[in-house]
Order: C-alpha cells, then structure tokens, then sequence
C-alpha cells in the first residue's frame, strides 16, 4: 500500500524540487501556477475553433464521396418525395430495367437538381462524376452536383 499524502505536501515538495534542482524562484514558481491554466484554456479553444467550423464542411464532403460513387444509367424517375423517416429527406426512386432503387443523396446538392426532376425523367448519371443528365421529352438538361466541399 502507498502512503497517503494531501496535495498541498504534494506541491511543496514539487516546489522545493524545482527552486533547489532547477533554480526556479518563488517568483517564477507563481508565475508557472497562473501561466499553466492560460496554455490550458488556449489549447483547450484552439482545438474547438479547429474542429468545430471543419464539421459541416466534412460532412458536406462525406455525402460528395457518396455521389462519387453513384451510378445512374437511362433510370427513369418513379416517385419523388420527402422521406419522413429521414429527416424529410429528398428522396426519388429511379427504374432500371426492372429494378427499383432509391437515393437520398441530393438532400444537401446547391445546385437544386432535386427541384427539377420530375416523375418520368430518364436520367444519366457516371460513377466517379458529379454531373447528372437529365432527359425530358426533346430536352436534354445537365446539372452539376454541389455539396459545397471545399478540400
């Protein structure tokens, strides 16, 4: 078992060590103890200014991956709607061939894509690219998804 001892004898003996080993002074001792908290508080608010703002930013580039990753080819839209499960978000269902899918990721897009799409559009969309076509009856309309991340 290891002896008990308060924390004012703690720092006394501290204090010795630092006055007789390193030739600190009182004065500078004091001087430590008001400085130590102050670095403290600083790294402490430097780190929440550097993480904080960096949040959106990386989830705006998280759901940019996802889209990456998105491949559409000649789906034609089926349904267009707010997913209340989902926070309401702006989900479409697409048809390719015989299957059925749905996304959800045009719910952060600034390039408002979602508003244009209507149910039988027939849309286009490469894996690894941002840009979406979209045909309607004679018209031919490309829009480039923006998720506002900035690298």
């Amino acid at each position: 078992r290891l002896p008990k001892y308060n924390t004012k004898s703690l720092t006394l003996i501290v204090k010795f060590c630092y006055v007789h080993l390193y030739g600190y002074t009182y004065k500078k001792m004091k001087r430590l103890e008001i400085i130590w908290p102050i670095f403290i508080l600083l790294g402490f608010f430097g780190i929440i200014i550097f993480f904080v703002p960096n949040l959106p930013n990386r989830v705006a580039c998280q759901t940019e991956k996802s889209a990456m990753g998105l491949e559409i080819r000649n789906g034609i839209i089926t349904d267009k709607y707010l997913d209340s499960l989902y926070r309401d978000y702006e989900t479409i269902k697409y048809k390719i061939g015989e299957k059925e899918r749905e996304t959800y990721l045009f719910r952060k897009d600034l390039s408002r894509v979602y508003d244009f799409f209507e149910i039988g559009d027939t849309v286009y969309k490469e894996k690894k690219d941002l840009k979406i076509r979209i045909f309607r009856s004679g018209m031919d309309t490309t829009f480039v998804l923006d998720f506002d991340c900035t690298r």
